[in-house]
């Protein structure tokens, strides 16, 4: 998988969506991204906005009954994943469907694509997505221009006190402690203490990216539509393993749900 095949194919899909020559720089244009911010894109921040405009696509598609499968289609056709494009007749034979139904469906999707009349506008919902990665972008530089032309915050400076005692002054701003030889031992286990505790709830946030980079939408709040999609998948018979992957959510999660809902689990889950 390459990006530049990525982007290609996806410039090759706006084209047929826009029924004219569209790259994924024209379709930023479009909605109102300057020069500057663009050109920012495309140095710096070009797999983060192919990755949303994937997961964008892929939640405009899948949100209908058949979602899962009409997404399979379009990205295969089109070598979303950066791989190469298949034929109408290759994928129709892996999917055991003719090759005409299957450039029916090519064509239905677009024409929903064309159209964006949905609660979920997957253009709108593009913009937004690349404007929190700009802004996310911007505010890293920002920190790292601060930190690297800033004083150190804390300062240590060793003394001796008037009875002959060695001491350990830690000063930040006007704000100081003075910490006796003595206390040196206690003070270090405290420290260590809570750097312990610290680094517990550092553990914690890991875990929860790690279960995030599986499930993306994790311990994310749902919405109308996503509720609506589930009980689609549970009338398809779909296992909660399955709708677990298509909403990019914990099969515990879902199961959660269905409760929640009053739904009846799926009996092959």
């Amino acid at each position: 998988m390459t990006l530049k095949a990525q982007v290609i194919a996806i410039n090759k899909l706006l084209s047929d969506i826009y029924k004219r020559e569209m790259r994924l720089s024209y379709l930023l244009a479009e909605l109102d991204f300057h020069d500057k911010e663009i050109k920012l894109i495309n140095q710096k921040l070009l797999p983060n906005t192919v990755a949303s405009f994937l997961n964008v696509l892929e939640t405009a598609i899948i949100g209908v009954r058949d979602g899962a499968r009409q997404f399979q289609i379009i990205e295969d056709i089109y070598g979303l994943t950066g791989d190469r494009p298949q034929t109408l007749r290759h994928v129709g034979t892996e999917l055991n469907i003719s090759h005409e139904r299957v450039r029916q469906i090519k064509q239905k999707v677009i024409r929903r694509l064309v159209f964006d009349n949905s609660k979920f506008s997957w253009k709108f919902e593009f913009e937004r997505e690349v404007r929190q990665l700009l802004e996310q972008y911007n505010n890293c530089a920002r920190l790292n221009q601060t930190n690297f032309n800033s004083e150190p915050k804390y300062h240590f400076h060793l003394s001796i006190l008037p009875t002959g005692e060695k001491c350990l002054t830690v000063s930040e701003g006007n704000n100081q402690i003075i910490i006796a030889q003595s206390d040196f031992e206690e003070f270090y286990n405290r420290l260590s203490k809570y750097i312990k505790l610290l680094e517990r709830g550092d553990s914690k946030n890991n875990k929860i990216t790690e279960i995030k980079e599986k499930h993306p939408r994790a311990y994310e709040k749902w919405t109308i539509e996503e509720e609506q999609w589930l009980k689609n998948y549970l009338v398809e018979g779909l296992s909660i393993k399955e709708i677990a992957e298509i909403l990019e959510r914990q099969p515990g999660a879902i199961s959660s749900r269905i409760i929640k809902l009053s739904l009846r689990e799926p009996n092959n889950n």
